[in-house]
This record gives C-alpha cells, structure tokens and sequence, in this order.
C-alpha cells in the first residue's frame, strides 16, 4: 500500500505484474519487494515462491533498490513508503483485535 500510494498513477496490478515497458511499474514492484524483506522480515525464498520468481530475480530487486537508496531523494520517497507500509499492517492488526 506504501508503495501504491507514492506511485499513485499505477495499479496494484501493474506494480505486481508490471508490463515490460513500464520501467516505472518495474520500480516499484522491486520497492515492494524491498520493504517486504527488510522492513518486514519475510525470507527472500517465501517471496521468490508467491511471486513465481527466481531468487536471482528477487536478489537483482533488492540489489537496485539498495544501489537508488544512495539517493537522498529516493531514499526519503522510500522511507515514506516504508511508513505508509507499517501503518496500514498495523491497522491490519488492530482490526483483528
């Protein structure tokens, strides 16, 4: 969601199967990717699974993040994300207390 909303002319379906010539799709389905791994502990191999992706693919994701996240532009739009991210998964908690 965190990442939907910075990108907020892309669907949730072009971010999780981008069109090919959408490079701006491709971010930030590599973004997502990203903030599912670091900020939110899921193992590379369980995400590889549900994406039906290689876990070279899942690696070259995380790889171009880390190499923009150098950007202080970037990594404040990320950090953002990230945020939006944990608020809506722990809105997702409170709603199941």
């Amino acid at each position: 969601e965190g990442v939907q909303e910075q990108m907020a002319h892309l669907t949730v379906e072009q971010i999780c199967e981008p069109p090919r010539e959408w490079l701006d799709a491709a971010l930030a389905r590599q973004i997502a990717i990203h903030l599912t791994v670091n900020r939110f502990a899921v193992e590379k191999r369980r995400i590889a699974i549900e994406l039906e992706r290689s876990r070279e693919a899942i690696n070259r994701a995380l790889r171009t993040v880390d190499e923009r996240l150098a950007h202080d532009a970037f990594a404040d739009r990320y950090e953002a994300m990230a945020e939006r991210a944990q608020a809506a998964l722990d809105g997702d908690k409170g709603d199941e207390e």
